[in-house]
């Protein structure tokens, strides 16, 4: 009689241990929660030749703004060039024609500036943070570098 409540008291402890081992899996697993939003990233062969080859820093800024031309277009830049830019996306893309060919700016090759505010955008879409918050902070950070782009501001 005694070994058999032991044998039931042993046999419990381990359900009980499968069980605590299932529930910290689930909670673990939980925690991770769902993927962190981010930008879309064109594939590198959608590139000229030459960008292709271009350092990390300098090549997905460029991969971004061909990916992303909505949400870039609405972010202003703050390096100079609004006397032939309207916003950052301008700075690395000037149009995709109806056939689909880009027509590329060389502005982003060089400029630390409009690289930086592309990748800054990126680490906040990747935080979550709403549209109009993201230019906010654009805004505050580079105004002071000189007057930004004439780009509208963010549509609702």
């Amino acid at each position: 009689m005694l070994a058999e409540g032991l044998l039931r008291m042993r046999i419990a402890t381990q359900r009980l241990a499968g069980v605590g081992v299932v529930v910290l899996l689930l909670l673990a697993l939980s925690a991770c929660g769902s993927p962190s939003p981010d930008l879309a990233l064109a594939p590198i062969e959608q590139l000229r030749p030459d960008l292709q080859q271009q350092y990390e820093h300098i090549r997905v800024p460029y991969q971004l703004a061909l990916a992303n031309p909505n949400l870039l277009s609405q972010i202003p830049c703050y390096c100079g060039c609004r006397a032939v830019h309207k916003n950052v996306k301008d700075c690395f893309v000037r149009e995709v024609k109806a056939d689909g060919t880009v027509v590329w700016d060389d502005m982003g090759i060089a400029c630390k500036i409009c690289q930086d505010i592309v990748q800054d955008t990126r680490q906040m879409v990747r935080q979550n943070k709403p549209l109009a918050e993201i230019r906010a902070a654009i805004d505050q950070k580079y105004s002071r570098f000189g007057p930004g782009t004439d780009t509208p501001p963010v549509k609702p």
